[in-house]
């Protein structure tokens, strides 16, 4: 059985409190994206960004998923904010979550989420590589690349848990 300690419960404020600053950080980027599309806008960005030696490809196709990616994240990260000061600052909600937070039957259900979608995504991208290596050698790197980058945070994420706990 689950104990509940004051370390516990400290992690939950802190899982909080860290939401509220990822949310902050999610608003961040949000923001960088309606940058872009103000900027192309406004002045010469590809001139701008050339200085750096970054050059924008198909920026005008991709207006519109920066404005929609961009104005989504920052709608996410304020509602984040909300929910979490809301539930800091009042005492019954905060309880409620709390207990939903640690319940061992809602985070075993988590748990065995994120790890079955785990699975299904390295199928499905050991799937697509394979199928895209026949027809275009670009998306065959950049999706052996992805697959590449995220075995590396499982073995990480599976090295700092084994040492953890």
């Amino acid at each position: 059985m689950f104990a509940k300690s004051n370390s516990v419960i400290a992690s939950f404020k802190r899982t909080l409190v860290i939401g509220i600053w990822l949310s902050i950080f999610i608003i961040f980027i949000g923001l960088k994206c309606l940058m872009l599309v103000l900027l192309d806008q406004v002045g010469d960005l590809q001139s701008l960004t050339s200085k750096f030696g970054i050059v924008l490809v198909n920026l005008s196709f991709m207006k519109g998923f920066y404005t929609g990616f961009g104005c989504a994240l920052i709608v996410v990260g304020i509602t984040m904010i909300i929910r979490n000061a809301l539930l800091l600052k009042n005492g019954e909600k905060y309880r409620k979550a709390e207990i939903n937070y640690l319940d061992e039957r809602n985070r075993f259900i988590r748990s065995t989420t994120l790890n079955s979608a785990s699975y299904v995504f390295l199928i499905a991208l050991a799937f697509a590589i394979v199928i895209s290596g026949m027809f275009d050698s670009v998306v065959f790197v950049t999706l052996l690349g992805t697959f590449s980058v995220y075995l590396i945070i499982l073995l990480m994420s599976y090295l700092i848990c084994r040492a953890k706990y």
